[in-house]
């Protein structure tokens, strides 16, 4: 009982301490860019600034648009993907204005605007003029006009995970699409099918160390669901390290709470307490 009292104040404190530090991240985050991030800026200042063909000053908005929504910052993101998009309309691209539509239907659809997703995904497919690239934004429409049904979900993402194979899509792409196959997974209570979607979504990304961090976060919560708490704590070890190797204090924070938590699950309070201290 001692124990489980002391468990619970150590992990509030921790939770305090995660909170009061937040504001001063985000104020430092603003402040102090990614690499990635003042890389796509600078990069698109000397387009504007150099006899850059419209495609390529389109093509920087582009990849500032990406860095901006990887850190959140979906309205920013979506205001240079709108440029690009009045450059691509202009010039008559059929094919560049059906990727930046559908990127925008991500944007939405991340920001749980599913009705504006669905809308952007059907732009992309009045755009394309090309069968696979239609077929591939029609089938997200669907998805999400598919929400409560895990089943017809699940199809869809499978057809979409085979058109992706075929055009030989980034692997970001297919990802993101074995991330969406694995919660169509769960909600349908089939948890061992889940981690093996996760397993291929962990497969496919590249080097964005964040992606893989969430990834094995979502894992750790099936294996906590279904008991396997050794399988839990493997993982949740991994996030720390992988935490630390990013330098990223909250994360890191975070995972220790959670290994903390299944060990107390586990009835094993003292080792516990022992993460916390």
């Amino acid at each position: 009982m001692i124990l489980r009292i002391l468990y619970i104040l150590l992990w509030c404190s921790m939770c305090c301490s995660v909170s009061a530090q937040t504001p001063d991240t985000a104020v430092v985050r603003k402040q102090m860019p990614s690499n990635s991030l003042k890389k796509a800026a600078s990069k698109l200042s000397k387009s504007l600034g150099e006899d850059k063909t419209d495609e390529q000053i389109a093509a920087d908005y582009e990849t500032l648009a990406g860095e901006l929504a990887g850190k959140g910052e979906y309205a920013k993101a979506e205001e240079y993907l709108q440029r690009a998009r009045d450059i691509y309309t202009r010039l008559g691209n059929k094919r560049k204005l059906a990727a930046v539509n559908r990127e925008s239907a991500k944007l939405r659809e991340q920001q749980q605007d599913f009705a504006g997703a669905v809308k952007y995904y059907e732009e992309a497919v009045r755009a394309s003029d090309n069968r696979g690239d239609r077929q591939l934004n029609l089938n997200d429409a669907d998805r999400l006009r598919n929400r409560s049904n895990p089943e017809a979900q699940s199809k869809l993402i499978e057809s979409n995970i085979q058109l992706l194979d075929e055009k030989q899509a980034p692997r970001e792409e297919k990802s993101a699409a074995y991330r969406q196959l694995a919660e169509t997974n769960l909600q349908m209570k089939q948890s061992e099918a889940a981690i093996d979607n996760y397993e291929k979504a962990l497969s496919n990304v590249s080097d964005k160390q964040s992606e893989v961090v969430e990834i094995k976060k979502e894992m750790s919560k099936v294996y906590i669901a279904e008991k396997q708490y050794d399988k839990a704590l493997d993982i949740n070890m991994e996030v720390v390290q992988k935490a630390r190797e990013m330098k990223d204090v909250k994360t890191e924070i975070g995972g220790l709470q959670s290994l903390s938590h299944i060990y107390f699950i586990d009835d094993r309070a003292d080792k516990g307490m022992e993460t916390l201290m």
